[in-house]
């Protein structure tokens, strides 16, 4: 592949993670500390991205060099995998670029938002003190070594995380449809997990009040969702749908025609990440179809919901 061809796959790529020109020209500006007439000058064709350059641009914003080479397979699709080892590891880096990828797909008219949940959403627990220290605590138990007899109430959360997780709630609302799918058991093993770091001695019945009454408030908040429909005031749509097939994990998608993500959640909070167009078009097609395979409770089978509902509460009355 001569450089000609390789600079144009190379900007290819650059431009299916910034579709935004301007955003792309101060995304290179600032991780390359060049001025805009240099870039202008790359994107045009002009001058080639130095070896060098191209290799800081793919390290920063994830870019498969395999892809940008035209390498890859074509049975194959592209994943990344963002890990660390602590909470104090957490790239936040990494981290701003999920919120402006969220914020640019948030901001176009057909944004969508699908996802099938085996455990409750991390969306639901962002607002949420206890329940985001909970969730990071289990992750603390079962995937760092260190901290398996670390206590639930011995665990800080950056109050720079807590800050991040809030921005992405927001701007989440701001997607124009959304729809959850929820396994009908979401609340019962939650609270057999509970449980069993109550008897091992790792959290208080303090602490799990306190988790307790913020469960009853996300449960109230989204039997409010399903009443209207909406999951702001700005009236984006967002639906409910309850699911009894035999699911064991959790996926999620965000779609819009310019650009699309995969994920998949695992070891607590880490992640596999796709915005390969191929990997998300396929994971929605299979959302889609598990949301056909469901039952609808937002503004729809009243009976359905309300015994949903009251099913949740009755089980958090055992904690």
């Amino acid at each position: 592949m001569n450089e000609k061809m390789l600079n144009q796959n190379f900007l290819n790529v650059l431009s299916e993670v910034f579709p935004k020109k301007k955003i792309l020209v101060n995304e290179i500006a600032n991780t390359l500390d060049l001025d805009k007439i240099s870039i202008y000058r790359r994107l045009n064709g002009f001058t080639s991205f130095k070896t060098d350059e191209i290799g800081i641009l793919a390290k920063k914003y994830n870019i498969s060099l395999d892809k940008a080479l035209n390498m890859h397979s074509p049975n194959s699709m592209e994943m990344n995998l963002d890990i660390f080892h602590t909470i104090e590891d957490i790239d936040y880096e990494v981290l701003e670029k999920q919120l402006s990828f969220l914020e640019q797909l948030a901001s176009q008219p057909d944004s969508e938002m699908g996802g099938v949940f085996y455990t409750y959403p991390i969306t639901l627990f962002s607002p949420y003190e206890h329940l985001l220290k909970y969730h990071w605590f289990v992750w603390k138990h079962y995937y760092d070594q260190k901290s398996i007899n670390q206590r639930y109430e011995s665990i800080e959360i950056p109050s720079k995380l807590m800050e991040y997780n809030h921005i992405g709630y927001e701007m989440y609302k701001n997607i124009k449809y959304t729809y959850y799918i929820w396994k009908t058991d979401l609340t019962s093993r939650l609270i057999k997990d509970l449980k069993y770091f109550e008897s091992i001695h790792l959290i208080s019945p303090e602490s799990i009040r306190q988790i307790k009454d913020e469960l009853y408030q996300g449960l109230d908040r989204m039997e409010e969702k399903t009443n209207d429909g909406k999951i702001s005031k700005k009236g984006n749509k967002f639906e409910i749908y309850l699911c009894d097939l035999n699911v064991n994990k959790t996926e999620l998608y965000m779609w819009s025609e310019k650009m699309s993500s995969y994920t998949i959640p695992i070891f607590g909070p880490h992640r596999i990440n796709s915005t390969d167009k191929e990997a998300c078009t396929v994971a929605r097609r299979w959302i889609q179809r598990m949301r056909g395979a469901s039952i609808l409770i937002s503004e729809s089978a009243e009976k359905e919901k309300i015994q949903f509902f009251k099913k949740q509460r009755e089980e958090l009355k055992e904690l």
